[in-house]
């Protein structure tokens, strides 16, 4: 009878550790404006701060779900020390949420005295409000952005995976180990601080061009 071959595990597979943990929890706590505006790309940022082999996907639903856990008043862990910083990342979500209604409500209402003090005796829906288009959007860019980076976590990812088994498999008969988790991150590292590079020169430029475009429209002829 063969012998049975034992599945190999991925670091996706592995159980979270406490110190694991912490040092993600922290990191998001201590960068949550960057957590608030995109949870994603925190995940990548986490990678590249704390080395992590497991992949952004999988990073943002383990801090989701004792997020969310606690949300629901439920006790994700038996550490004192990680519940505490999943309590500071669910106090400041819950404010930017709290702070974000109450600036619809006051911006509503701002729209409908405007609407009073002109006897305008109707307007269809407060929320849309006229605006200036600038001929260039930044939108654009921060999809490219998103896109390239999730590309960027896929490929890490699965070469990350490929070389763990590899790296098993090369062990097993004492044969020199070629890759290091350690040169892919810092492979990985490098592309990512390219697109932000380049995100943010784009940025600039469409900021500088709508500025110029606004100047522009408000010249008295």
């Amino acid at each position: 009878m063969p012998p049975v071959e034992n599945k190999r595990t991925t670091p996706q597979d592995q159980r979270w550790t406490p110190s694991e943990l912490v040092k993600v929890l922290d990191y998001i706590n201590n960068n949550f404006e960057i957590w608030a505006n995109n949870h994603y790309n925190t995940c990548v940022k986490v990678i590249e701060a704390t080395h992590s082999t497991r992949d952004a996907t999988s990073i943002c639903n383990k801090v989701e779900s004792m997020i969310k856990a606690m949300e629901e008043g439920k006790r994700s862990t038996k550490s004192e020390k990680i519940q505490g910083l999943v309590k500071q990342i669910y106090e400041k979500t819950k404010g930017i949420e709290g702070g974000e209604k109450k600036r619809k409500k006051q911006k509503n209402q701002e729209i409908v005295n405007r609407t009073n003090d002109t006897d305008i005796d109707m307007i269809s829906n407060v929320d849309e409000v006229i605006e200036r288009v600038l001929p260039f959007s930044t939108e654009a860019v921060e999809n490219l952005y998103n896109e390239k980076i999730q590309q960027i976590e896929h490929s890490r990812s699965n070469l990350l995976d490929m070389v763990v088994k590899t790296n098993d498999e090369l062990m097993r008969f004492n044969v020199p180990i070629p890759s290091s988790i350690e040169m892919i991150n810092n492979s990985f590292s490098i592309k990512t601080q390219h697109i932000n590079q380049l995100r943010s020169e784009l940025i600039k430029i469409i900021e500088d061009i709508n500025k110029n475009y606004e100047k522009m429209s408000d010249l008295l002829v």
